[in-house]
């Protein structure tokens, strides 16, 4: 996620954090514990991961977003990825 290009917008880990930071607030601020997504909304969160299908935000900021791919697409990922 940490700079793929989408229609020739480039987010960064700057943007992915800020996105991350302004749901959870949403979250805490409904009570919830989580949100989990699919779709353009896994999108926003991602910045579209090959083969994502599902998505789950804690509302912790100690605790990463979990994505779910199919499986064939791990050779697609970055290290770089990971890492971030």
């Amino acid at each position: 996620m940490a700079s793929r290009k989408v229609n020739d917008v480039q987010l960064t880990v700057a943007e992915r954090d800020r996105r991350y930071a302004a749901i959870r607030q949403c979250l805490r601020e409904r009570g919830a514990d989580c949100v989990i997504t699919t779709g353009s909304n896994l999108f926003y969160l991602t910045n579209g991961l090959p083969g994502e299908r599902f998505g789950l935000l804690p509302t912790s900021e100690n605790e990463p977003l979990t994505a779910v791919i199919h499986r064939r697409h791990f050779v697609d990922l970055s290290p770089q990825v990971l890492i971030d």
